[in-house]
């Protein structure tokens, strides 16, 4: 019984010190981009980092953007290697309105090595100038090559004149090359979901419905019509009748493509909302309910995570209505981002109630898991090894999915200060090409 015991404790020992290495070279990014809000108070400057586990804190591996730099982008590609910054580069540290230029950034997850690269401020085309259209960005992967779709234009063109008052091109942010491509482009871009936290970088993109095929088209080309196809096989159940309908792309990789449909649902109230999944694999669509005012959904290889919250006011199941406390989001200035109740204040679609409800979805087995936080400021932040790293206000906690349907217990990875602008974290790097 003794010896029994002691093999016990020694694997026991032996899966804490893998998970404990594992941890400690698992990465975390923090920072907090937005275009849309702009610090009140000119001295909240911010940058962006990626940071380690050192001990019992957070130490920084590299820092992504300064402030002399304003974070418009940023995004965690750990399947292709990369964390993806585009900043405005200031013309002073306190200017927020006016930018020398913008800029790429690249952190290689495999080298931990950091670029930077300038974007073109003007692109040529047919003896036309046309300028950065810095609001908008999208990823996309064109023949394995990584490339960043940037939108240019010209407004001052007539809206159906010969030209096109916006052109889409492709942007190699390592050798600089720049050319213009055509909207299909767009089919073949890799997003990775939203958080309503972060609101520019809800880089799904939009769709919008055609009734005589009953698919979905880009909505935009160069003259804004003739929409190319973006998909052409949508779920039985589902009928375009006008034009007006619309798609959001949350998710698009190799393996799946996840839709919002702005569809009514047979459901007692608005809230539960229904996620739309379609396996390239295995050639089939599935889907999960999620009782939410907000679509915010991450991509996690075979698993599919968010918090699910709803607006002030709401009324749940027992009628109860549920009313936001901005305690459950408190947040004071840190370095990587603003402190939430000055976000709250500028803009009250900020206002959602949550007790950190997180849930998970399996793209395979179609299993759904649930679990609260009691804290609204929660989100999950990666999903590897069947082990799901997630945060409550300062804190990371690890926990392990078991028989792929249930969470074990959960444990303390760290508690920090900078955890709280904390939103990605990528594994580490395995040296396998996706």
């Amino acid at each position: 019984m003794k010896l029994i015991l002691l093999l016990v404790n020694l694997y026991l020992a032996i899966q804490i010190g893998f998970s404990q290495e594992f941890s400690n070279k698992v990465r975390f990014i923090a920072g907090f981009p937005d275009y849309i809000y702009r610090p009140v108070n000119p001295r909240e400057i911010y940058t962006s980092a990626v940071l380690k586990v050192k001990g019992d804190s957070l130490i920084e591996e590299c820092v992504l953007t300064d402030s002399l730099q304003n974070l418009n982008f940023l995004r965690s590609y750990p399947d292709f290697q990369y964390v993806i910054c585009m900043a405005g580069n200031k013309l002073s540290r306190n200017n927020y309105n006016n930018f020398k230029d913008y800029s790429l950034i690249l952190y290689d997850i495999s080298k931990g090595a950091k670029s930077s690269t300038l974007i073109p401020s003007t692109y040529h085309d047919s003896g036309i100038d046309y300028s950065f259209y810095y609001q908008t960005i999208n990823s996309a992967w064109i023949n394995n090559g990584l490339e960043i779709i940037l939108k240019y234009s010209n407004f001052g063109l007539p809206k159906n004149g010969s030209h096109p008052r916006l052109i889409y091109c492709s942007f190699n942010p390592i050798s600089g090359e720049i050319k213009k491509v055509t909207p299909e482009v767009y089919c073949n871009i890799v997003s990775n979901g939203n958080y309503f936290l972060l609101k520019n970088n809800n880089d799904g993109l939009l769709l919008q419905g055609d009734i005589e095929n009953n698919t979905l088209r880009i909505p935009a080309n160069k003259n804004y019509f003739n929409k190319p196809n973006y998909i052409d096989k949508l779920p039985n159940d589902v009928e375009i009748k006008t034009n007006y309908y619309a798609g959001k792309v949350l998710i698009n990789n190799r393996q799946i493509l996840v839709l919002y449909l702005y569809e009514k649902e047979n459901h007692p109230n608005w809230n539960k909302l229904k996620i739309r999944v379609f396996n390239k694999g295995r050639n089939a669509w599935s889907y999960f309910i999620v009782e939410t005012s907000i679509v915010s959904v991450k991509s996690y290889d075979k698993w599919l995570g968010g918090n699910s919250m709803v607006r002030e006011g709401y009324k749940n199941t027992k009628g109860h209505s549920l009313v936001f406390s901005a305690d459950d989001w408190l947040k004071e200035k840190t370095q990587y981002g603003p402190s939430y109740v000055s976000v709250f204040d500028a803009d009250e679609s900020y206002k959602f109630y949550s007790k950190g409800s997180l849930y998970l979805y399996n793209i395979e087995s179609n299993a759904y898991i649930s679990w609260e936080t009691d804290y609204g400021d929660s989100e999950i932040l990666l999903v590897s090894d069947e082990k799901v790293f997630y945060r409550v206000k300062d804190k990371i906690f690890i926990t392990t999915i078991i028989d792929g349907e249930r969470l074990g217990k959960s444990t303390l990875l760290i508690q920090d200060s900078k955890v709280n602008d904390i939103h990605w974290a990528f594994p580490p790097w395995n040296g396998v090409n996706p």
